[in-house]
């Protein structure tokens, strides 16, 4: 038998048997899909220093039990304490917050079992999430608050999560401090590094930019006031260094205890943030005015004259100079 003919044979005799292994390996079963609605109803609190906020939302779950189907039936309700005994008969995907602080508080439930096997599972939470903020441009900062749902019965090879653009959306929410941005999500696969497996995350993200005004009135105006009452101490006759200093030092106290009063609303964080670089410059400034101070008595003895015209300069360009500097760096920061 020739070469080609006996490569033809072979051929033949390989095709069937390598087409008959491939069917009788079982191939994987597909993922069960769970469509997911969110609903965001209100954020009652944020809580910067320890970074955390507390979200009322609504999560509808929705999938598909063929086992359940029944031709001709009617619809099924439970409420409450028989829905999550009704989930859990159906197997229940074990939805639950990945960045929560403690167990979510499940305040309604509502299953609905339709006659043709769809399953809808309605609840609603009240969740302490963590967040972490980026306060650098504080308080002219933009926050992103982020709520992550994920399976931990279930890895993505056996249940993926598809978000429902319909059933994911916010009330219109009001924030005293905040003004409310765009509602935004996405699904990913995560690895679990204990486990080395993969599951199905919904991240739903809620953009926050602050309203500075309490921050300007508060702590912005009364800065400025305390460089132009420190800036008198420039009409006080030069010879009088003692009355001088007792005026910049109460006033610097004054700024400490402010900044004190603001630090307690924010957690202790290794960076300045703009409302820091504020105080700092406050500070840089009070110093500032004690050198000056020191200069214009020395002058006193050698030519009361050049100290007069030194005097008369300081007390306008301390709080100009202040003011511009504030002013960059408020709109470098709030742009």
């Amino acid at each position: 038998m020739s070469l080609p003919r006996a490569l033809a044979a072979l051929l033949l005799f390989v095709a069937p048997l390598a087409g008959f292994l491939a069917a009788a390996e079982p191939s994987a079963p597909a993922p069960r899909r769970l469509t997911v609605g969110f609903h965001l109803g209100s954020i009652p609190e944020i809580d910067e220093r320890a970074e955390r906020f507390t979200a009322i939302c609504y999560l509808r779950l929705r999938w598909q039990d063929p086992a359940h189907a029944v031709a001709g039936g009617k619809r099924q309700v439970f409420l409450a304490d028989a829905a999550h005994a009704k989930a859990d008969e159906l197997g229940r995907p074990g939805i639950s917050f990945v960045n929560e602080t403690s167990a979510a508080e499940v305040k309604h439930a509502v299953l609905t079992l339709w006659p043709d096997g769809t399953v809808e599972y309605d609840r609603q939470f009240e969740a302490t999430l963590r967040s972490e903020f980026d306060l650098r441009s504080f308080p002219f900062d933009r926050q992103e608050l982020q709520i992550q749902l994920e399976s931990f019965a279930f890895p993505a090879s056996e249940l993926v999560l598809v978000p429902d653009p319909q059933q994911i959306k916010g009330t219109r929410l009001r924030l005293p401090q905040w003004d409310i941005g765009a509602l935004r999500w996405s699904v990913a696969e995560v690895e679990q590094e204990l486990e080395r497996e993969k599951y199905s995350r919904l991240t739903v993200s809620l953009e926050l930019t602050r309203k500075p005004g309490f921050y300007v009135w508060q702590v912005f105006v009364p800065l400025f006031i305390l460089i132009l009452i420190a800036s008198t101490v420039f009409f006080l006759p030069a010879s009088d260094l003692s009355d001088r200093i007792s005026v910049i030092t109460t006033s610097l106290l004054t700024a400490v205890a402010l900044s004190y009063a603001v630090r307690t609303d924010l957690p202790k964080i290794s960076y300045l943030t703009t409302i820091d670089r504020l105080f700092v410059t406050t500070y840089v400034f009070f110093g500032a005015k004690i050198a000056g101070m020191l200069i214009i008595r020395h002058w006193v003895d050698r030519d009361a004259a050049q100290a007069e015209k030194i005097d008369r300069v300081s007390r306008w360009v301390f709080p100009t100079v202040y003011l511009a500097t504030n002013a960059a760096l408020i709109l470098l920061n709030a742009s």
